[in-house]
């Protein structure tokens, strides 16, 4: 039988979004870490393996859950991505170096 607090555990949101954390997108609940850094990883490593040696201290459990989301949220997510690589190419373009 599982006890009260467990089941608590158990109910909390694997993946959350605060405003004023990470800019509102999801992250992994405890942490600062986004959906988008999982699916960055993901793209770099090419599978799972990867992204938990880039994030050690998740466990597989929360890999795979943040990843399921953003397989079930796939447009959104993509829009995140979409809009963060905007700004980074913005901001290159407006370096100098001298």
């Amino acid at each position: 039988m599982a006890t009260q607090t467990s089941r608590k555990r158990a109910e909390r949101p694997a993946i959350v979004r605060k405003p004023g954390v990470c800019g509102g997108s999801p992250t992994i609940a405890g942490h600062r870490i986004r959906v988008t850094d999982m699916v960055g990883q993901l793209r770099l490593h090419g599978d799972v393996a990867g992204v938990h040696k880039a994030y050690p201290h998740l466990t597989m459990a929360q890999i795979k859950v943040a990843l399921d989301f953003y397989e079930k949220h796939k447009e959104e997510i993509d829009e995140y991505i979409r809009e963060e690589e905007a700004l980074a190419s913005e901001f290159r373009g407006r370096q100098t170096f001298t």
